[in-house]
C-alpha cells in the first residue's frame, strides 16, 4: 500500500505501508525510516486517532497518514539543528578565533612530541585537528554533524594534511585505548547534552579511547561564573552571527535556557530552545574521577591564550581542564 504525503521538508514522498508487518518504511529518507504503526497510531475503542484526533480510514491507517501529512515533529536536539549547516558561520564566531595558542597550549602538554597520537571529540570544522596535523601530529576527529565534518574535510584538503574525520556520537563507545590524548575543546559535545548522564557518558568514553596515562584536555563552562555575572550580558557582547534572547539560569540545574536565533550558511533563519550545563571544579573533578582520571588540574580559560599561569576565577566563563588517565 502506498501513501501519498508531504514531509517536512514539503516533498512529496510514496511511503510504503507494510500491512502484515504494521510497518511504514520510506526509502527515500536517509537514514530508513521505519516506525512500529501500532506504537504511534493504534486506534482506540471509538475508532479514533489518539495523536490526531482523527478517524482512521482504510485499513485503519487514515488517521497516521494525516498525521504523516500534517509532517513528522523534529525530533531532534537543538544542537543538531544548530550544527546541521553551520561551519562556514561556525568559523566567524569570536570563540573560534584562537585556534593557534590553544594548540601551542596541546603541543606543550605532550612535550612536543609528534609520535603521540590525538583524538579530536566534538572536532566541529576541524580547526584544532587541523593545525595539529600541520604540525605533524597523528590526528583522527569525530563530531555528529555532518555538516561541520564537511567543511573539517575541506579545511584539511586545502591545509594538504590528512586526517580520519567520521561521524560518531561522543555518548557512545568509540575507541579502545588507541590515543595518547583527547581535546574537547569549546562545547565539543560536552557540556551540550540534554542529560548529566550523558555528558558523564562523554567523559568515560574519552577516558576509554586513551592509553594509561593519556590526556584529556578539554575547556568547559564555568559555574561559577553565573553566580557572579550575568550570561546573557557575556554571550551577547561577544555574539556575531547569532542573538540569543531569554536568558535563564538555573540555581538547581546549573542549566542555562536560552532563545538562540542564527542564520545558516544558506541563509535560513531559525530560532532554537538552547540547554547548557556549567559544572562546578569540584562537580567536574568528581566526574572526571569516576571516568578513570588520576591526576585532574583546572585552571581559567582565556581565548587563544590557555596557560597553567591562569588560575580559576569567577571570571572566568569557562574552565580549562588537563586530566591524565591512570595506570
Amino acid at each position: 500500500m502506498l501513501l501519498q504525503v508531504s514531509t517536512p521538508v514539503g516533498l512529496d514522498q510514496d511511503l510504503e505501508v507494510g500491512l502484515e508487518s504494521r510497518f511504514l518504511a520510506c526509502p527515500e529518507i536517509e537514514p530508513a525510516f521505519a516506525v512500529p504503526l501500532s506504537d504511534l497510531c493504534e486506534p482506540t475503542d471509538n475508532g479514533m486517532c489518539p495523536m490526531t484526533k482523527a478517524p482512521f480510514s482504510v485499513a485503519g491507517y487514515g488517521g497516521f497518514a494525516e498525521f504523516l501529512a500534517r509532517g513528522m515533529p523534529d525530533m531532534s536536539q537543538w544542537y543538531e539543528t544548530l550544527f546541521a549547516n553551520f561551519g562556514r558561520s561556525y568559523d566567524k564566531e569570536v570563540y573560534t578565533q584562537g585556534t593557534v595558542g590553544e594548540v601551542d597550549f596541546v603541543e606543550r602538554e605532550l612535550g612536543g612530541d609528534r609520535s603521540k597520537r590525538i583524538l579530536d571529540i566534538g572536532c566541529g570544522t576541524g580547526r584544532h585537528a587541523v593545525e595539529l596535523a600541520r604540525r605533524g601530529y597523528d590526528v583522527t576527529g569525530f563530531d555528529l554533524a555532518e555538516g561541520q565534518l564537511r567543511v573539517a574535510r575541506e579545511k584539511a584538503d586545502a591545509a594538504g594534511v590528512t586526517i580520519g574525520f567520521q561521524r560518531r556520537d561522543a555518548t557512545e563507545p568509540h575507541f579502545d585505548q588507541e590515543f595518547d590524548a583527547a581535546i574537547l575543546f569549546c562545547g565539543g559535545a560536552f557540556p551540550l547534552m540534554e542529560t548529566d548522564e550523558k555528558n558523564h557518558a562523554i567523559l568515560l568514553h574519552a577516558a576509554a579511547a586513551l592509553r594509561p596515562q593519556g590526556k584529556l584536555i578539554m575547556t568547559t563552562l564555568n559555574a561559577l561564573f553565573p553566580l557572579y555575572h550575568s550570561v546573557k550580558d557575556f554571550i551577547q557582547a561577544n555574539e556575531v552571527g547569532s542573538t540569543t534572547s531569554e536568558v535563564t539560569f538555573d540555581l538547581m540545574t546549573f542549566r542555562e535556557h536560552s532563545e538562540l536565533t542564527f542564520t545558516d550558511d544558506a541563509g535560513v533563519s531559525h530560532t532554537l530552545k538552547t540547554n547548557e550545563r556549567y559544572y562546578t571544579p569540584a562537580e567536574l573533578r568528581w566526574l572526571l574521577r569516576t571516568a578513570g582520571f588520576s591526576t585532574i588540574d583546572i585552571f581559567g580559560s582565556h581565548l587563544g591564550e590557555f596557560s597553567r599561569d591562569h588560575a580559576l576565577t569567577p571570571d572566568d566563563f569557562e574552565m580549562l581542564v588537563v586530566a591524565e588517565k591512570g595506570e
